[in-house]
């Protein structure tokens, strides 16, 4: 379950970032075909929002994730000690 431990939370970090973009486009979607019902502008900026800030937000947190990761010793580096 442990070994290797960095290369699955890396993997985990990768899937994340896919997922998050994703869903972000999606509610993006969904806003711009409210905003069109409704006529309602409101649901155009979160719209444009979700589409701009969403993404950008998950690829830092993801990004945070990754580096983190890198940044941690592991057993490689107890070992030279």
């Amino acid at each position: 379950m442990f070994e290797n431990i960095e290369t699955k939370i890396k993997k985990v970090a990768s899937v994340l970032l896919g997922a998050g973009i994703i869903a972000d486009i999606v509610l993006a979607i969904i806003m711009f075909v409210i905003s069109a019902e409704t006529d309602e502008r409101l649901f155009t900026t979160y719209g444009v929002l979700f589409l701009i800030i969403g993404p950008l937000c998950t690829w830092m947190s993801c990004l945070f994730i990754y580096g983190f990761v890198a940044f941690t010793p592991t057993e490689q580096f107890f070992d030279k000690r």
